[in-house]
């Protein structure tokens, strides 16, 4: 018995590793500008911002959690609470809508002009992903290989903007939209998908989801400035 806990515990490791990363990055990408004000009570947003905030980190807390469970074996507890993660998912994703309009009104007010409805395509390529790959976890529970490679992708892509945010700690980087929104961001894709080329000795199929996510990303970042964009994003702002 003893000896088949020490394995499960062992193959989940990573899985429970990379949930304590997206956590950790979480506060400390969001440190300077939600979590810090926040505590000194300097933080001043619209309720649906505190909203989307607080989903969006109640769903790493809840990665963090579903994987700490597999790796303890207790495998009853973390189907339970697999239901209420179908709940949060889908809270999340409808508080993007409302959280996007917020920044772009802001950014219109910071005279971005046309330039901050280019932020709303992005928004819901993330969400659309986000969900798919939730969804898609949640439809293939019973797969466990499948089922967590699914949802590890659904919890990088959900917490890019904190790895973005980490420009305010480091200014002095050029192009932090690629360093960090992409290539920090990405890089723990990357990390998967070679820690299955090594511990495996092949890449699991869920991890070419993660290769055409990084394209995504790199076609977003090349088509953010173009006119095509910012016309999606204008005509999608009048359906929120």
């Amino acid at each position: 018995m003893l000896l088949k806990a020490n394995f499960i515990r062992k193959k989940h490791t990573f899985f429970f590793s990379m949930a304590l990363i997206a956590l950790i990055g979480s506060i400390i990408g969001f440190g300077k500008t939600f979590f810090y004000p926040l505590l000194a009570g300097t933080f001043s947003a619209p309720i649906v911002i505190h909203l989307h905030g607080g989903l969006a980190f109640l769903w790493i807390l809840f990665f963090v959690m579903q994987s700490f469970l597999i790796r303890k074996g207790n495998l009853k507890l973390h189907k339970n609470l697999g239901f209420g993660g179908i709940a949060l998912a889908i809270l999340l994703s409808l508080s993007m809508a409302p959280a996007i309009l917020h920044q772009v009104t802001k950014g219109l007010e910071n005279g971005l002009g046309d330039l901050a409805f280019s932020d709303i395509p992005g928004t819901f390529t993330t969400t659309l992903i986000f969900m798919s790959l939730v969804l898609a976890g949640i439809r293939l529970r019973r797969k466990s290989e499948i089922h967590k490679r699914l949802l590890l992708l659904a919890t990088l892509v959900l917490i890019w903007p904190a790895w973005f945010r980490f420009r305010h700690y480091f200014p002095s980087v050029s192009f932090p939209e690629i360093w960090f929104a992409i290539v920090l961001s990405d890089s723990f894709i990357l990390l998967a998908i070679l820690r299955d080329k090594i511990v495996l000795g092949k890449i699991h199929p869920v991890y070419w989801l993660g290769v055409a996510i990084i394209i995504e990303h790199w076609i977003e970042y090349f088509l953010y400035t173009t006119i095509f964009w910012n016309d999606l994003g204008k005509w999608l702002y009048r359906f929120l």
